[in-house]
Order: C-alpha cells, then sequence, then structure tokens
C-alpha cells in the first residue's frame, strides 16, 4: 500500500505571485495537496524575473513554486476570468496574496468567490491587512522589514538599518498562512 500524504485529498488554486503566496502553495504542494497557479500568459509571475537566472529561469521561481501544476490564464479577460471561477467551483482551498480590493474588482473576493463554492477556504495573505490606515500600503518584504524594526536590528553597531539577506516575512507570512489552512482544513472536517 502506498504512503499517503496529509492533504493527497485537498486541491488548491493559488492566484499569487512572488514569494508569500506562492511558499504558502509550495508548502501545501509538499504535503500532498494538487496546486494549480495562476498565471499571466505573458509575463508571468513578478519571481521569474528575481534573482539568480540560470538557462533564462529564476532560481526563486523554481523554489516558490515546486510540485505545483501551471495555468496561463488573463484573469483580466472574460474567458480567463470564467476558467478561474470555473476552477473555484471544484477546489477546497484559494490562495491570494494580492493588494486588498485587487480581486474585489475581478469578482473574486472572498464575498464573491463564497458563492461559487461555499465550502471554499479562502486564504488571502497582505502585509498590512485588509482593513485599517494601512491596508492600501504595498506589502513588499524590505517595507514589512523597515516597518517592524528588524532592518534597525540588524544593523551593525552605529550603522544605517540594514535589510536580513533573505526575505524573512515573506517567508514567515507563507508558513503562517499554510499553517491557517491546515487549520481550516481540519475545523472543516469536524464540522461536517
Amino acid at each position: 500500500m502506498k504512503p499517503s500524504a496529509p492533504l493527497d485529498d485537498v486541491s488548491v488554486l493559488e492566484i499569487g505571485t512572488a514569494i508569500a503566496g506562492p511558499l504558502c502553495g509550495a508548502i501545501l504542494a509538499e504535503m500532498g495537496a494538487k496546486v494549480i497557479k495562476v498565471e499571466h500568459p505573458s509575463r508571468g509571475d513578478d519571481a521569474r524575473h528575481f534573482g539568480k537566472i540560470v538557462k533564462g529561469e529564476s532560481l526563486y521561481f523554481f523554489n516558490y513554486n515546486r510540485n505545483k501544476l501551471s495555468l496561463a490564464v488573463d484573469i483580466k479577460k472574460k474567458e480567463g476570468l470564467a476558467i478561474v471561477k470555473e476552477l473555484i467551483r471544484r477546489v477546497d482551498v484559494l490562495i491570494e496574496n494580492y493588494r486588498p480590493g485587487t480581486l474585489y474588482k475581478l469578482g473574486l473576493a472572498y464575498e464573491q468567490v463564497k458563492r461559487l463554492n461555499k465550502r471554499i477556504i479562502y486564504c488571502s495573505i497582505s502585509g498590512f491587512g485588509s482593513h485599517g490606515v494601512y491596508r492600501d500600503f504595498k506589502g513588499y518584504d524590505v517595507v514589512v522589514q523597515a516597518m517592524s524594526g528588524l532592518m534597525w536590528m540588524n544593523r551593525e553597531q552605529d550603522a544605517e538599518p540594514m535589510r536580513l539577506p533573505a526575505p524573512l516575512t515573506d517567508i514567515l507570512a507563507a508558513y503562517s498562512a499554510a499553517t491557517a489552512v491546515c487549520a481550516a482544513l481540519h475545523l472543516r472536517k469536524r464540522l461536517k
């Protein structure tokens, strides 16, 4: 008998870019989930252009998008949006890490998605949440490191603040989100 993975009965649609959303999807995929990553057909994920490029490919992109299926579709076009909405009807989890309000304009905010799939777990990752005075700030790792004081703590004595060598806040956000998704899946199963 083949051993099973903890999430081998879970399907995930990832509408994310850069690090936090894609790494969350990769973590779930490593636990057995079937993760479908949506990318723009012409430019792809932002991470395709990060870091060291080897033979035309970004090592960052491969690291944060391992073990996934990929779908190139423009969600701003009617046909692409229809494909994504059909997938939403079939999956257990949706991961997104766009700025608050971005997916609302496309009909893909939580309240809108819940009408397509009542049991979906909607994981929204943003730098500063969906409410409050900072909600519209871009939540890039370097911004969060600066605002949280991490860059100040990482500096040499009497030197300028210094960015950590890894995108720590994005990585922590991804692991926190993956943990929350697992907890939500467990709760959903208990409440059947």
